[in-house]
């Protein structure tokens, strides 16, 4: 326990720094990472989907924070609550599986794109 506890926490430190070819950082942390380098961690340790999956859920409800700024059209949401967690990782795992070049944040992309969106009109305040 103490051993994975650990191992958590140094993969989770080390998925913060951020990565860039050219200077500027558009992605940090398990988004950042590649399919493969998640499947790695993976097969290693079980338990380390879930830190990848915090990055995950914390993209998702960003995603959806942004789009509840938008003025002056309609808002379309994501039901993060549309589908079990556990389908969402499979699914997020599946993906990896199948495109292994590709970074984890494609494949929680493709998580959102199978959950329910929900599309809310603008504000009435918005409007005028």
């Amino acid at each position: 326990m103490r051993r994975t506890l650990g191992c958590g926490i140094a993969l989770f430190v080390f998925l913060a720094l951020p990565f860039s070819a050219k200077g500027a950082v558009y992605e940090t942390g398990a988004g950042s990472q590649t399919c493969a380098q998640f499947a790695k961690s993976y097969s290693a340790d079980p338990a380390m989907e879930a830190v990848y999956f915090y990055w995950a859920q914390g993209w998702l409800g960003g995603v959806n924070s942004a789009e509840t700024m938008v003025r002056g059209r309609k808002r379309v949401l994501t039901d993060l609550s549309s589908m079990p967690m556990d389908e969402q990782m499979l699914i997020v795992r599946q993906y990896c599986n199948d495109h292994p070049l590709a970074d984890y944040a494609q494949a929680v992309a493709f998580l959102r794109s199978r959950l329910t969106a929900v599309t809310e009109p603008p504000l009435p305040s918005e409007t005028r």
